[in-house]
């Protein structure tokens, strides 16, 4: 679908939506309207992709010519396209990218991955925050088989794990940069508790009843 023009993506994502539009108008008067929010949600999930797959293609294959160079004011050359695949929200996709590597480096570089903002793995940030989410309820064998169900798409648990123990290590660092208590201006509120008992003679022993 990548390897398409742009304008053909755009016109087959028009044409997705008008027969959308029919299909609703004229296909679904004795349908009950559970079966036409499934079968909606499905054309939705299609026509989604269409138009994410249009967005990718106007931002191009990122070639920025033979020669590309770099911050650290090395240069590297092109060399090839490489494609990746992407799992969104409205199904896997195929995104070719330019490739740029010069001799005595370890990886190349995309341009193209740090102009999306590409995660390092092949799952959009928003299925793995979906992913994450639902992974404090359940487990991850669940978790696959709820977001095949609701975004009809066929994701393997093990990048799931490994991706849950990936953010898990993030967490202290969340913590040590979050602004500490009274580093910023604003209204303090303080509350004070008064444990004391409350003495009650209950024949010869005394007895502390707690609030």
């Amino acid at each position: 679908m990548i390897s398409r023009s742009e304008n053909e993506i755009v016109r087959d994502s028009l044409g997705e939506f008008k027969e959308i539009i029919e299909w609703i108008m004229h296909e679904t008067d004795d349908m009950p309207i559970h079966e036409v929010e499934r079968e909606l949600h499905g054309k939705l999930l299609n026509l989604g992709k269409l138009l994410l797959t249009s967005y990718v293609k106007k931002e191009g294959d990122g070639y920025v010519g033979e020669e590309l160079e770099l911050e650290s004011g090395g240069k590297v050359d092109y060399l090839q396209n490489h494609a990746r695949t992407y799992f969104s929200i409205f199904g896997k996709l195929k995104i070719d990218r330019a490739y740029y590597w010069a001799e005595g480096m370890g990886e190349g570089v995309f341009p193209l991955d740090e102009r999306l903002s590409l995660p390092h793995r092949s799952y959009s940030y928003v299925l793995q925050e979906w992913a994450e989410l639902l992974g404090t309820k359940t487990s991850f064998d669940e978790v696959t088989a709820l977001l095949e169900k609701m975004l009809r798409i066929n994701l393997s648990k093990r990048p799931l794990e490994v991706m849950s123990r990936e953010i898990a290590k993030d967490v202290g660092d969340f913590y040590e940069e979050k602004e500490r208590p009274g580093e910023a201006e604003g209204e303090v509120v303080v509350a004070a508790v008064d444990g004391k008992g409350i003495p009650m003679r209950q024949g010869t022993h005394a007895v502390h009843k707690r609030d």
